[in-house]
């Protein structure tokens, strides 16, 4: 299903993975951050490049939100954090509490 993957090119083919196999790589820790950076990458792609799926590795990633799921669901598909893209900045959430939900599921359940 549409909702449970994210889509980018990698030197112009296109690659999908799907939350499930984000979950794997991310292993059982925090499964809601993981779909948290889903969800972002998936607000996100339609607002960049006009629409068009990004590269993966033009995607620079500034947020507030350090935690591990999210950040190794955004490093699998874009290369991120390995590369310098993906920049944690606490002053971005000043006066917002991170909260993440351990029971969040891949399919919204």
């Amino acid at each position: 299903m549409k909702h449970d993957a994210i889509s980018y090119l990698e030197n112009g083919e296109e690659f999908t993975v799907t939350c499930d196999e984000l979950l794997k790589y991310h292993g059982p820790g925090y499964p809601g951050g993981v779909v948290h950076g889903l969800k972002v990458m998936q607000r996100a792609w339609p607002l960049l490049d006009e629409g068009r799926l990004p590269e993966r590795r033009e995607v620079r990633c500034v947020t507030a939100f350090g935690g591990p799921g999210g950040r190794d669901a955004i490093e699998f598909v874009t290369r991120g954090l390995t590369e310098g893209r993906y920049i944690v900045d606490k002053a971005l959430g000043e006066g917002v509490e991170e909260v993440v939900d351990h029971k969040a599921q891949c399919d919204g359940h």
